[in-house]
């Protein structure tokens, strides 16, 4: 619901770009990387402003089936009208074995 119907996503991912266009294609892309994970948890996230957009962070920990125990970071910035996401441009560290 934070993005707008029109909303765009641009990730800098492990292996590589990944891009999505329009809020349900934001929300699958975002459900690939996280419905595999089991115990799921946000361990860290911060908000901060820079220039005219947000700069949000957040790190997540679970176990995935393959992976075992692991982490990854996010750091993404987004512009945001009328309270709600119209572009976000994200850089992901890959996930990390804990």
């Amino acid at each position: 619901a934070c993005f707008a119907v029109d909303g765009t996503l641009r990730g800098i991912v492990p292996p590589g770009l990944r891009e999505a266009d329009g809020r349900e294609a934001i929300v699958a892309r975002f459900r690939l990387w996280t419905e595999d994970i089991h115990d799921y948890e946000v361990v860290e996230s911060d908000v901060a402003r820079f220039a005219d957009v947000l700069r949000l962070r957040w790190a997540v920990q679970g176990v995935d089936p393959e992976l075992g125990l692991n982490a990854y970071e996010q750091t993404a910035y987004a512009e945001v009208r009328d309270d709600e996401i119209v572009h976000m441009r994200l850089a992901c560290s890959g996930h990390r074995p804990l």
